[in-house]
Formats: structure tokens, sequence, C-alpha cells
């Protein structure tokens, strides 16, 4: 009795794996054109230049879907949100991007704050001093785990830290409404902003933190292209934490036994919503 029970769970245990493998995923990656004294965005450069899909082992094939989007608070949502909507049997994730010019390192930012407080004007002309992006709370918090993303980034010798908000520029912007979104519509199933530095205020930095493998990258990456190809290859880990943070959900979900975190989630609320519906 005890040997079946055993074989059961572990049949269960691989079903779970492999129904979770199975999973569809689909990776808006955005960056910004330039703004300001800043003519060139590197978050511009790398999303246009990525793949149109990646594949990880076991996870499969990522498609990816670049966008640049517009230094304007109005312009870009409107560009994004039609981005945002749950496609059936897909999971949908959304990775930000965008410049932090006095940085060095890659920053995943925890909060979006519901404040426009723009010390010059964005692209289409609008200035702010303190307004509300919408009628939301006045934080929103990304549900990726930061801190695990954090440690696989700096593991993978991409030298990475948590930022608390992304300041309250258009960046913010955007995070705060892709977020406000999410809440209100359970899709996409996760929302990240990433601020990148300057491509060789990166490079310097790898070059320094990275492990072996990076430092060799770094090192090489003398030109341009080689420079956008090395802050690539560090969105690219964003998105392979992303997916493994999705399947981990996904299993937890079938096994009845959500955690925490998740329980109050905006994609968990969306679920009992649509079934009471």
């Amino acid at each position: 009795m005890v040997i079946m029970s055993s074989r059961m769970k572990l049949n269960e245990a691989e079903k779970i794996e492999k129904e979770s493998s199975q999973l569809e995923f689909r990776c808006v990656v955005t960056g910004f054109n330039g703004f300001g004294p800043n003519t060139e965005n590197p978050s511009q450069l790398v999303a246009q230049n990525l793949p149109i899909s990646v594949s990880f082992p076991k996870t499969g094939e990522v498609k990816i879907t670049s966008l640049v989007l517009p230094t304007c608070c109005s312009q870009a949502w409107d560009k994004l949100k039609t981005h945002l909507k749950r496609k059936s049997k897909v999971q949908n994730i959304v990775i930000l991007t965008g410049l932090a010019a006095k940085r060095d390192r890659i920053n995943l930012e925890r909060l979006a704050v519901n404040v426009r407080d723009y010390a010059i004007k964005d692209n289409g002309g609008h200035k702010y001093d303190g307004e509300s992006i919408d009628d939301g709370p006045l934080a929103l918090k990304t549900e990726a785990p930061l801190i695990d993303f954090r440690r696989k980034l700096q593991a993978a010798g991409f030298p990475a830290v948590i930022s608390n908000h992304a300041g309250t520029f258009v960046c913010n912007d955007v995070y705060y409404r892709s977020l406000f979104f999410q809440l209100k519509n359970g899709s996409p199933d996760l929302v990240l902003f990433v601020h990148v530095p300057r491509l060789m205020k990166f490079r310097k930095t790898v070059q320094i933190e990275g492990n072996q493998k990076t430092r060799a990258l770094a090192e090489a990456a003398r030109t341009r292209t080689k420079q956008i190809e090395l802050m690539q290859a560090a969105i690219i880990e964003v998105i392979r934490a992303s997916v493994a943070y999705l399947i981990e959900v996904e299993a937890s979900e079938q096994r009845g036994r959500p955690k925490s975190a998740l329980t109050t989630s905006a994609r968990s609320v969306a679920k009992r919503a649509r079934k009471a519906t």
C-alpha cells in the first residue's frame, strides 16, 4: 500500500512536470527611443535586435515580440496596451526596459508608483509636477520574485541589483499602467521593468564582476554590436528566470497548493473572478 501510494505520487509529479513543460510562452520585450540628452538609448538597441524566439532546456521555445516605445507617456501606452491582452493557452510575459544612465548594472524594479513628476519634457511635450497616472493604488508591485531573479542573473555572470521603484518619468508610467492593467484583467501573467545602463558602463562592470564566461564576453565586446549582444544576453536571462517562475507557479497550482505570495496576486484574483461569472 505504501509502495503504491509513493508510486502514485511520483507519477503525479511526473505528470505535472510534463504538463508544465508543455506550456506555451510569449514574451513582449520593450525599449524606449532616445530622449533629452540621451540620443542613443541602449534599451531600444537591445529590444530591436532580439531574436524572434529563444529556446531553453526543458521549457522549449519562447516567442519574442520586440517593441520600441516612444518616450512619451500617451504614445508609449497606446503602442504597448494592445500587446497585453491574454492569448488563449499562452503564458504572457512582459519585460519592459529603459535607460538608467547613471547606473552600471541591471536593475530589477520592484515597484511602480502612481506619480508623474517629470524633470524634463517627454518626447510628446508632456511635463508633470506630481500628478497621478491613473485612479489606482499609490504603488503596484511586480509578482516576479526579484531576489531569485537577482541570484540567477548573478549566477549567470550578469551584475544585477534590485531597485525599489522605476522613478517618476515615462519608464515608471508604462510600468504602472502595465501592472494596473494586469491587476484589472489578470493578464499578462508576469510584468517586470528592467533598467539598463549605458553599453560601455555595463561592459566594464561585467569585466570586473562577471563570471569567467561573461568576463570573456565583455573583454571581447569592443564593438557596439558586441556590447548590445552582451546586454541582450542579460535580458534573455531575465526571460529565462520569468519562464522558470511561471512553470513553478503552474505546477504549484496544479498540486492545489498555491504559494502564499500568489494567493492574492492579480492573476489569482482574475482567475477567481472568471470562474464566478
